[in-house]
């Protein structure tokens, strides 16, 4: 009995992970920044993915320069968009804090958007910074060719 019962439980556990698909994206998505530039190029931005996730994921992997399963880790385990996954790098390389306290901040506080995250993780709304996100977010995702040459995160583009 006990070995039936594990066997279920197993057999229950996806295989590949990542074969599930990623949470909503479309007209339920609201990135709460305080920017409406920013949430809307936000939404764009997830309208991109969706046509190729797979390419979006491997372009924030080099843009950002971080393993694609960091970026599957957000999308698929933590529920996040993929503009949620991209605000989340570019915040995590803006305040110096690490991946799991940008994640976890989020993720706790999705309700009140990616303004009080940043402000929480020391990021002013408003800020260069902040606004840098508006003009990064518009490039991603709009063409696979030259992914990852001289591309920059706004942290790197603007000093703190």
């Amino acid at each position: 009995m006990l070995k039936s019962l594990l066997v279920v439980a197993l057999l229950s556990i996806p295989v590949l992970g990542y074969a599930e698909e990623p949470p909503a994206q479309k007209g339920d998505y609201h990135a709460a920044t305080g920017d409406v530039k920013l949430d809307v190029s936000l939404g764009h931005l997830n309208t991109r993915a969706d046509a190729d996730l797979n390419g979006f994921i491997s372009e924030l992997s080099m843009i950002f320069d971080v393993p694609m399963g960091k970026i599957k880790h957000l999308i698929f385990d933590y529920k996040f968009t993929p503009a949620d996954a991209y605000m989340a790098l570019s915040v995590q390389n803006a305040s110096g804090r690490s991946f799991h306290d940008v994640a976890h901040t989020y993720k706790d506080n999705r309700a009140r958007g990616w303004r009080y995250a940043a402000r929480e993780l020391g990021i002013k709304p408003g800020s260069k910074i902040f606004h840098a996100f508006t003009e990064e977010s518009d490039s991603v995702g709009h063409s696979h060719k030259d992914r990852g040459k001289n591309k920059q995160a706004p942290s790197q583009k603007t000093q703190l």
